[in-house]
């Protein structure tokens, strides 16, 4: 799939509990897989920084560039996905709050 282009992939529910203490989950993305077999959603808004490097979203099945310094807000339940174009895995990093 290219940037912009739109397919058509299975999708995955995924429900977070979240403590009552701390109600937040980060993940830094170094590593993702170079391409996407399905879109997901979840209870929660999901916000994304992409700190260096570049990747590549499925959001609600059509792909766009996320390069560095892009931010992204994410609201419940919107269908989604991200993978790495091939890139030296050194010059990526994204972190993502849910």
């Amino acid at each position: 799939m290219t940037v912009g282009e739109q397919a058509s992939l299975p999708v995955t529910y995924r429900e977070y509990v979240f403590s009552q203490d701390f109600p937040m989950l980060f993940v830094q993305g170094t590593r993702i897989s170079d391409h996407v077999d399905f879109i997901h959603f979840h209870n929660c808004i999901e916000i994304a920084l992409c700190e260096k490097g570049s990747m590549t979203w499925n959001l609600e099945n059509t792909y766009m560039q996320v390069n560095a310094g892009d931010f992204l807000f994410l609201p419940p339940f919107y269908t989604h996905a991200s993978f790495f174009p091939p890139q030296e895995d050194a010059n990526v990093c994204c972190l993502f709050f849910l």
